[in-house]
């Protein structure tokens, strides 16, 4: 743990070992890793051979992914971490416990002893080494051999820039220039040193330290590639030198590899590489087109604003960040003439920015000698010149300062470049005049003059068809300067033995020489044409919501709001189906990995089944949300601890690195979860870690092919729309409908025109399959989407009341319900009462799933209670409803009834009490039940029963009894939502006898807060007054509110839970609790004011109410008015209950209804 660090923990990991080695670098000896490779493996080396390693969970440490661990088993727990070498036998021990043993029949014997940890804190009290002999004579450390003395350059007095031609560029003659070293000790030391690519000097950057991130990188943070296109510099660097450049743009880390791994890096994109590297320690030249990889991977940008370039090492692969494999102590390369920039024409305009004041006057030279001194006179005293190049090639401009005090600063020189060749054409394939087979181009381009082609302006057409990289048609290879033209993916339909022409005009480089036009012409010929079609885009009847392939985008897929540290990527390195997949990477400890899947509103009964593909290993901890009805709703993926409600589970997940299917049926999921729902509006799904956000640094896992799939009548055909492409043109498409994912289509042409009708068969999950073929005869791959389909529909009867009644109810029913398996849709329904239609957007209407009946409620309707009446005629029809495919009710009932008042017998209920006065958000006094408490724990937590024999307070109390030893004693009394701010008082009586262990926990954002009563809760949340445990009643209070905000500084204070419980245990079998008037609320200390509402068939003409400190008293039958609101005078501090009833209009009197307040501060 670290104060003043976010996280102020690290996940554990890599308690390392080194014996017999060098001192300075890990890999020289013996290496012994303890939780390496991110706390998943313990492993024994020899350098950088694996002798043995172990993936056992005995000898790693905690698993952080899975939450913190206990204080003491973590936190304030010693780990012993102890190596042994016998001979040719080596053992790692963890807690004394031998984890792993290896041999190396040829073994090291001398060499010295180290600690060392990767991206972690080491606190080590005590360090013990057992040895057979101490050599008195030492040789050197590798750290303690000095290198070569860097040389004392002179600080340039000006600084040199070009709008022509611009750069930033850097010799090394004054110093580092540009560049810095970064990463701290962690970092590259740099030192400028003689003997430079042209013989001058040149940057020397050396390892301080084995491993680190050898990073060094340029001052300047932003520049536009569209305007320093090319990037240059010279190298001499030897094969123990790992290292790589990096970029930002657009939000994105880019990876140029040079030296350094080829993969790229966690957290970043490969660019490219530089091309041809060598490894000797002779010097070389380094080139790169920067501008067209950006523009390969972005071809409908035109500005590539670029942050961060600097060289190193990113990640940690094979221990690379500790000297595994490169970059050891003292690891040296060397750099000249490091240059980003463009050619331009012979007129360079310099500007000067002079550094010192008093500056006299410039001398300059323009030569072709980088090392050229210009004149001791000043030749202009502007500070914007322009100057006159050689007509190709490099040129210097060599330019020193006249002081203040007469003297002549150092010469500080501008590379510049002029390009006057126009880009030429390499190669075109195939060769022009010849047959064009399967629609693919190639066109080899050069730029002699080094700026390189200009994408943006050049014009492609093909037989007058315009052509662009934006639209997919073209793709650059900037490492081949080769443009890629796709003539089927341009939509371009080749006739056979057509002669066809290819033009490519305003063909210029980025210093604007323009070549000719240019102009090749092919023939075709289909029999020739091998290369299938793409495999076809199909879209059956209703199109998927979502049908998120990864081919091309990410779909809607993104970070979701605020989550700057999880990072998309399309990845063609790996896929379940198609060519890639996307990868979603954790760049940040302690980040819950927050994923937008798609934020499209859907109803979860029409689009119910999600399906995907998904690659990932068992440190993964992600579950799937779904913001339904506008509340957050869980399906348990990987993760372990999420707080959310929880309403399935992913089945058979496998966590092995490998690609696995998976899919899950969201609306049955919903359906048991909240079968009253009357729609399952989803209007975000997402991905991410709810709960303890334990995913690592560097952690990533891939998915693809994910879809929701919809449900579709198959009563008559749908449309299956279909679409592909191909040079030599779509001759039509095969398709079959199965219940056999594996079965495939006949090759044979059924369609060929878009869209065709199907006929779905009559099966609820079903497959189409679909393949296209070209006008050559090749076929395409073949393609798969699951369907659900049902054909039958639904019927409608009569409940309720009889048709042509007589009677007095609140309630008309039907029978409806679906004979095919899609069930009713009940945002499909409209049903006429009394001449005005309803749908169940009104609370008035309701279907009841589970009983399959429609329910229309005149007390529920809103804004306002329907009455008919007396004697009145009712007229019912339902006017439409329909199941989730779309299958109507073809008999739609209607009927009537009469509205008689002396039918009507029983008495109106209170519909709701409220108090802005005296907010009650839950009062438990168990006089009508156990009001949901329950148990938690099993064996270990508490029986819960009503105990009529002890109260506080009325009949009876709740009672909490042990059912084992040891046991928590634990319950739950309430699973909701509401806010400790609305209501911040937590009051109740208790009865607990001396050595009864419980305490009060409430759950707020995933973590439970203990607030302390008799129990041993590790708290520093909060605790109750004055408690007394002696078997009698006694009183608690605790300012809830308060209490967390002190937690929590800003934000909603929502309360999940609330549970009683001893966590450590320790309750003995048969230990008792007592609780009674168990209160959430706020106090108030006004006048109280009651609002309150009651419906009733009949409607209402009265209400008898009375406010008192009895728990039962019932109203007398006496009108107070039909007032729907009433203020009392101020009571005194303490419990008060509102009683109220009404009288419908019909003169029956109903039930009691009591509000519980608190008035006064508790």
């Amino acid at each position: 743990m670290r104060q003043g660090r976010n996280p102020s923990y690290l996940p554990p990991n890599d308690v390392n070992i080194t014996i017999c080695g060098d001192g300075a670098n890990p890999d020289s000896g013996y290496s012994f890793i303890v939780g390496g490779d991110d706390n998943r493996v313990t492993r024994i080396m020899r350098g950088t051979q694996v002798l043995a390693e172990t993936h056992d969970r005995a000898a790693l440490f905690p698993i952080y992914e899975d939450g913190q661990p206990a204080m003491y088993d973590w936190h304030r727990k010693w780990w012993s971490v102890r190596v042994r070498k016998s001979g040719t036998k080596l053992g790692v021990y963890l807690d004394n416990n031998l984890v792993l043993e290896a041999e190396d029949l040829d073994p090291l014997s001398v060499g010295r002893v180290g600690i060392w940890t990767i991206r972690n804190d080491i606190v080590t009290p005590r360090i013990k080494v057992y040895y057979e002999q101490e050599n008195a004579l030492r040789s050197p450390m590798p750290d303690d051999i000095p290198l070569p003395t860097s040389v004392e350059v002179a600080s340039p007095e000006l600084r040199l820039s070009s709008s022509t031609h611009p750069s930033l560029q850097e010799n090394f003659e004054n110093g580092p220039g540009v560049f810095r070293t970064r990463d701290g000790d962690q970092g590259a030391d740099l030192a400028i040193v003689p003997g430079g690519s042209d013989g001058s000097t040149c940057l020397r950057l050396s390892n301080p330290a084995a491993g680190g991130s050898f990073a060094f990188g340029l001052r300047r943070q932003q520049f536009d590639a569209a305007d320093l296109s090319r990037l240059s510099f010279d190298y001499r660097i030897s094969p123990e030198a790992k290292v790589n450049l990096y970029v930002n743009s657009g939000g994105e880390r880019y990876q140029i590899t040079f030296t350094g791994p080829d993969r790229a890096a966690p957290g970043c994109i490969r660019l490219g590489s530089i091309a041809d590297v060598k490894t000797d320690n002779h010097w070389h030249r380094a080139e790169f087109d920067l501008l067209g990889h950006l523009k390969a991977l972005m071809p409908d940008k035109q500005s590539f604003v670029c942050t961060d370039l600097w060289f190193g090492v990113v990640g940690n692969p094979d221990y690379l960040m500790a000297g595994f494999g490169g970059n050891r102590v003292n690891t040296t390369w060397y750099m000249d003439n490091f240059m980003i920039g463009r050619p331009g024409g012979t007129d360079l305009k310099l500007e000067i920015v002079p550094l010192a004041t008093g500056v006299k006057g410039y001398s300059m030279a323009v030569s072709h000698d980088p090392h050229e001194e210009p004149p001791a006179r000043v030749t202009t005293e502007d500070r914007s010149v322009t100057l006159q190049l050689a007509d190709e090639g490099t040129s210097y401009v060599h330019v020193r300062p006249l002081l203040a005090d007469d003297q002549w600063g150092p010469r500080v020189t501008y590379r510049a470049c002029v390009d006057h060749q126009p880009p030429t054409i390499v190669s075109v394939a195939p060769q022009p005049g010849a047959t064009l087979a399967d629609g693919i181009i190639r066109v080899a381009m050069d730029d002699p003059g080094g700026s390189g082609v200009d994408l943006e302006a050049l014009q492609v057409r093909f037989n007058d068809k315009p052509l662009s990289l934006a639209d997919g048609a073209l793709t650059w290879e900037p490492q081949l300067q080769t443009l890629h033209i796709d003539l089927g993916a341009a939509g371009v339909a080749l006739e056979d033995s057509q002669s066809a022409t290819l033009e490519l005009d305003s063909f210029t480089d980025l210093a604007g020489n323009a070549a000719e036009p240019q102009q090749f012409s092919f023939s075709v010929d289909h029999a020739q044409d091998r290369r299938p079609p793409s495999a076809p885009t199909i879209s059956i009847g209703d199109s998927y919501l979502v049908d998120d392939t990864f081919e091309h985008d990410m779909g809607r897929w993104a970070p979701a709001p605020g989550q700057r540290d999880v990072l998309l990527h399309l990845d063609d390195t790996t896929a379940a189906e198609g060519n890639q997949s996307l990868r979603i990477y954790n760049s940040k400890w302690g980040n819950p990995v927050n994923v937008r899947i798609t934020d499209k509103p859907f109803d979860a009964g029409k689009h119910r089944i999600v399906s995907f593909f998904y690659k990932l290993d068992d440190r993964i901890r992600v579950d799937f949300g779904f913001l339904v009805n506008g509340q957050l709703k869980a399906v348990r993926f990987t993760d372990n601890d999420n707080p959310l409600p929880i309403i399935g589970r992913v089945p058979d997940v496998q966590t092995d690195g490998q690609w696995h299917y998976a899919e899950f049926d969201l609306y049955e999921m919903l359906k048991r979860a909240d079968p009253e729902a009357q729609k399952y509006n989803v209007t975000t799904v997402s991905l991410a870690d709810w709960g303890h956000a334990g995913n690592r640094e560097g952690s990533h896992f891939w998915i693809d092919s994910f879809r929701i799939i919809p449900v579709v009548s198959s009563a008559e055909p749908v449309a299956l729309t279909w679409g592909s492409t191909d040079a030599s043109g779509v001759a039509g498409l095969s398709w079959t409908v199965t219940p056999n994912p594996a079965e495939v289509a006949p090759r044979e042409v059924i369609a060929d025109s878009s869209p065709t009708p199907i006929t779905l068969a009559d099966t609820w999950l079903q497959w189409v399959t679909a393949q296209v073929i070209d006008r050559a005869g090749n076929w395409s791959p073949m393609v798969r989407r699951p369907i659900l389909a049902d054909g039958n529909a639904p019927i409608a009867a009569i409940s309720g009341p009889p048709v042509d009644s007589v009677t007095a109810v609140s309630q008309i029913a039907l029978n409806l319900y679906d004979t095919g398996p899609s069930e009713i849709d009940p945002s499909s329904i409209v049903l006429q009462v009394g001449g005005q239609e309803y749908t169940v957007d009104n609370e008035g209407l309701h279907y009841d799933r589970q009983k399959r009946q429609l329910l229309w409620n005149c007390e529920r309707v809103s804004p306002e209670p329907v009455v008919f009446d007396d004697g009145h005629e009712v007229q019912i029809a339902l006017v439409r409803a329909a199941d989730y495919a779309g299958n109507p009710v073809v008999s739609l009932p209607s009927w009537s009834w009469t509205m008689s008042y002396a039918a009507d017998r029983e008495g109106p209920v209170i519909r709701q009490v409220t108090s802005a006065t005296h907010a009650t958000m839950m009062s438990h006094t168990f006089e009508n039940g156990l009001e949901g408490w329950a148990n938690t724990g099993g064996a270990s937590g508490a029986e819960v029963s009503l105990d009529s024999t002890t109260a506080a307070s009325g009949n009876a109390s709740v009672k909490l009894t042990g059912q084992r030893p040891g046991g928590t004693l634990a319950a739950i009394v309430y699973n909701g939502i509401f806010s400790a701010e609305q209501y911040p008082y937590l009051t109740f009586d208790y009865k607990i006898p001396d050595g009864v262990k419980l305490d009060v926990a409430v759950m707020m954002d995933g973590h439970w807060r203990w607030i302390v009563l008799t129990g041993q809760s590790q708290s520093n949340f909060g605790s109750f007054e004055n408690v007394v445990a002696d078997n009698t009643w006694q009183h608690a209070t605790f300012n809830l509110g308060a209490a967390l905000r002190r937690q929590k500084r800003q934000g909603p204070l929502t309360v999940t839970q609330i549970m009683v419980s001893n966590p450590r245990g320790g309750n003995a079998e048969g230990a008792v609790a007592n609780f009674d008037n168990f209160f959430v609320g706020n106090a108030g200390n006004r006048s109280p004011i009651m609002r309150w509402a009651a419906t009733d068939t009949t409607g209402i003409q009265a209400y008898s109410y009375v406010l008192d400190q009895n728990p039962f008293t019932m109203p007398e039958e006496t009108s107070l008015g039909q007032a729907t609101a009433k203020q009392f005078e101020r009571p005194e501090p303490g419990l008060w209950y509102f009683h109220l009833r009404a009288q419908d209009g019909a003169g029956n009197w109903g039930p009691t209804t009591t509000y519980t307040l608190m008035h006064g501060r508790p």
